[in-house]
């Protein structure tokens, strides 16, 4: 049995650059500026104790104890400090809806460029992030796979990446899968993406490491682009990745499939995503399965099951499921990986999580918050009495990681954050 490291540090809130959001134009200081100060007192008081005991915790960090992993804990010591959640944190289910439908992110630009699979002939691109700084070749990428049938215009990828321009010297590029971000359906046979569908990636990972034989790059994956990207480092273990970070995946798509079934509102609202990419391609799959009975599911294994069987090959739900997960393959991973999940996550539990399978290889990481929804992790701090961050605690652990692992490889590379500087943004 290995020894695992359990980590904790600090005590006070993160330093890194953050800027506030809430959708709406609220000033607590304004709308304070009436109160007496006696009521103003108990007010920051009642606040202070309310989220000091109840909500303020520090991630909990389960890995092995040996010098790389506590080299990279050293250099992430500013992001697991104790965690001061917004209020949206106070039901996990709000928590979710607000990270993915009530945050409003910026305009970005990319490039977008398309790409043939040499398999059969589908089609997927890589959307490279334009943030207007030189096209320095020795710059670190930010290799990006999002969530379940999200693009680059996904509001948490616009926001990572505004932020990203503002605070580091990275570029970023972000895997668009197919059947997604307007992307036509090309191949022989019509395929949309899979939670494993690993082969497309590679292609799209060879033409970055191609292109750019002496830059470092780095991976990260959202949801079931992290199941989608921790496959493919354990299947391609021989790739030039310096780390990878993934985010609120599942491990075990089977077992997740199963527990989704107790949750209908959730299987319901990604059977709907599911159903709007196949509704903008029905043309292409109308001579291979029964679109209109596809376009009246409920579950998601109902959605998936024609293509599954009439298309993919497989000869049952649980095959499929099983074959396109991430589970047999993390043991392969060769590269530092960091696993991070909420335990309040309502699409992603804590028993979908392999805690004993993770801790066995000592090259990986594995954090859980005590909240964060999915692909939430929302903050506050006093200047703004509960209401959230638009930059969450992912957006910063993702630089911090990144370059915590630069500086540990000992890479050539500027500086990708200014120690010292403020680039708090104001309020």
């Amino acid at each position: 049995m290995h020894e695992v490291f359990y980590h904790f540090v600090g005590s006070v809130p993160f330093q890194l650059p953050i800027s506030p959001s809430f959708p709406f134009h609220f000033s607590p200081v304004v709308a304070l500026s009436s109160v007496s100060f006696p009521s103003l007192l108990t007010i920051v008081v009642l606040f202070v104790l309310y989220f000091c005991f109840f909500f303020v915790d520090k991630p909990e960090v389960f890995c092995q104890r040996n010098a790389n992993n506590q080299q990279i804990l050293k250099g992430l010591e500013n992001v697991l400090k104790p965690m001061w959640p917004s209020f949206v944190a106070l039901n996990k289910h709000f928590h979710t809806i607000y990270a993915s439908k009530l945050r409003k992110g910026p305009q970005v630009t990319f490039k977008r460029e398309e790409l043939k699979s040499p398999d059969d002939g589908g089609t997927f691109a890589i959307d490279w992030f334009i943030d207007g700084k030189s096209e320095d070749p020795t710059r670190p990428i930010i290799f990006i796979i999002p969530g379940i049938a999200n693009s680059s215009k996904s509001v948490y990828l616009r926001i990572f990446l505004n932020y990203l321009k503002g605070v580091a010297d990275f570029r970023a590029c972000v895997y668009v899968p197919r059947g997604c971000g307007r992307l036509p359906i090309t191949s022989h046979k019509p395929r949309l993406f899979t939670p494993g569908g690993t082969r497309d990636v590679h292609h799209a990972v060879n033409l970055v490491f191609q292109r750019y034989p002496n830059t470092p790059v780095l991976a990260v994956g959202y949801s079931l682009g992290g199941n989608c990207l921790a496959k493919y480092l354990g299947e391609y273990s021989e790739n030039r990745f310096i780390g990878a970070l993934v985010f609120a995946q599942g491990f075990d798509g089977w077992k997740g499939i199963q527990l989704l079934r107790e949750k209908p509102f959730y299987n319901f609202g990604l059977t709907r995503k599911l159903q709007r990419i196949l509704r903008k391609h029905q043309e292409a799959f109308k001579d291979y399965v029964n679109v209109d009975h596809m376009l009246k599911a409920k579950r998601v294994e109902d959605f998936d099951h024609q293509l599954v069987t009439s298309l993919y090959g497989y000869s049952s739900l649980e095959d499929y499921y099983s074959s396109e997960s991430c589970i047999e393959y993390v043991n392969n991973i060769c590269i530092p990986i960091c696993f991070i999940n909420a335990r309040d996550d309502p699409l992603v539990p804590p028993e979908l999580i392999p805690l004993e399978r993770l801790i066995s290889k000592p090259n990986i990481i594995h954090i859980q918050t005590k909240y964060g929804g999915h692909l939430g992790w929302s903050e506050t701090e006093w200047r703004l009495m509960g209401f959230p961050h638009l930059i969450n605690w992912a957006d910063k652990f993702v630089i911090q990681y990144f370059h915590t692992l630069l500086n540990s490889k000992n890479h050539t590379t500027k500086k990708v954050i200014e120690t010292g500087k403020d680039l708090r943004m104001p309020l």
